[in-house]
């Protein structure tokens, strides 16, 4: 039996659907590979740059010069000390506000905020807001990193008023603390 004409028009159109579907699908399944190719690249990129960071990292710790200029500091140097948590609050209180003063900020609020228990610290919590313009929030930021013990800027918001100008800043502040309860200082 010979199939006519009418048998094999009638089988085309229904192998055209299937013909599309499936090179929809190998457009699809090309779109994800490259898409994960650039992931992929991106991924070396930065793990390159990493590498490049911790290279210059154990270059400058190791140099003579670098060690002359950064003294290492002693393991004490990660905590506050203090007898209570309201002494240790405080301290940050204290610290911060010297901080927002000697950046050329002006404070409006503290709040001190719950304790967090990380044996065998305490992580001393407040939230802080104050104004200041562009160069004073460089200088805060900076000055938390060279503080000592570190002051960590956990929550950070900032609202630019006055055109950009000024802006309103709020973070929560922590550091660890360690509570030697019963001890004075």
């Amino acid at each position: 039996m010979t199939l006519g004409p009418t048998a094999a028009s009638s089988a085309a159109p229904r192998l055209w659907p299937w013909l599309l579907l499936l090179l929809l699908a190998a457009l699809l399944l090309a779109g994800g590979w490259s898409y994960l190719e650039q992931r992929r690249g991106y991924l070396g990129l930065l793990e390159r740059r990493i590498g490049e960071v911790e290279r210059r990292l154990a270059d400058a710790g190791g140099s003579g010069a670098a060690r002359a200029v950064a003294p290492a500091r002693p393991a004490g140097d990660a905590a506050f000390k203090a007898a209570s948590e309201t002494l240790a609050a405080a301290e940050l209180q204290s610290r911060l506000t010297t901080m927002i003063a000697a950046a050329g900020a002006e404070l409006q609020s503290v709040r001190f905020l719950d304790a967090e228990d990380r044996p065998p610290f305490r992580m001393i919590r407040l939230r802080a807001r104050f104004l200041a313009d562009h160069g004073a929030l460089r200088e805060m930021l900076l000055a938390f990193d060279r503080h000592r013990p570190p002051l960590f800027p956990d929550v950070f918001s900032v609202q630019a008023r006055e055109g950009g100008t000024r802006l309103v800043v709020e973070m929560e502040v922590s550091a660890l603390a360690r509570i030697a309860e019963g001890e004075a200082d």
